[in-house]
């Protein structure tokens, strides 16, 4: 694999890790918008935080999984 694959793999991991802080903040900030102006209650921007949350982890973690998947298949022989 070498530095480099380990150079990607670590960015791609990184990368997929961040999605999920980098989604909460944007929802956290949104929400906190929407609760001010008395467009949201604070339960509607739980329940959509939860969700929007739990999709981009999963989505997250599944990037990681299929990116590990790929590099291990193509070390296999056909033997």
């Amino acid at each position: 694999m070498g530095r480099r694959g380990a150079f990607v793999e670590g960015c791609t991991y990184g990368v997929a890790s961040s999605l999920i802080y980098l989604a909460e903040a944007l929802l956290f900030y949104t929400g906190a918008v929407l609760i001010a102006r008395g467009i949201y209650t604070y339960l509607q921007m739980v329940e959509v935080l939860n969700l929007v949350v739990f999709t981009v982890t999963i989505g997250s973690q599944l990037l990681t999984f299929s990116m590990s998947f790929s590099h291990r298949g193509s070390n296999r022989s056909l033997c």
